[in-house]
């Protein structure tokens, strides 16, 4: 992994406090890992255009911050975070959106085991 930054450091993600993140180039747009991958092949795989949102939404912690979710789905109208470590500053971010999804460890086995549906899309609550 040390090999593979130090040759491509334009590919990883620094903001990543838990590792990096290898960025990677699907269908022409930049995507944060293979956990962003996978859930953009689902996607395809069950017909649901997905993009990446152009426009943040303002949040607070420790003052006024911009929050970018990783997909929104157009046709579903809801915003998905692909997350692996949650913290109480993701929290905050995700309370400003009531059409959020979050997909955490749980998420990705049930797509990775080909059993993750459209029905389990379920908007994240901050007492979840």
């Amino acid at each position: 992994m040390k090999k593979a930054v130090r040759e491509n450091p334009e590919s990883y993600s620094g903001s990543n406090i838990n590792g990096r993140v290898k960025k990677i180039l699907y269908k022409g747009v930049k995507l944060d890992g293979s956990w962003e991958l996978l859930f953009a092949n689902w996607c395809d795989n069950n017909n649901l255009k997905w993009s990446k949102p152009t426009a943040g939404f303002e949040y607070i912690w420790n003052g006024s911050r911009i929050y970018y979710p990783d997909f929104y789905l157009k046709d579903l109208d809801l915003y998905i975070e692909v997350k692996g470590y949650e913290r109480e500053r993701d929290r905050a971010k995700w309370s400003v959106l009531n059409n959020l999804v979050v997909i955490k460890l749980k998420e990705i086995r049930k797509i990775k085991d080909g059993i993750f549906t459209i029905a389990d899309l379920i908007p994240y609550r901050i007492d979840d």
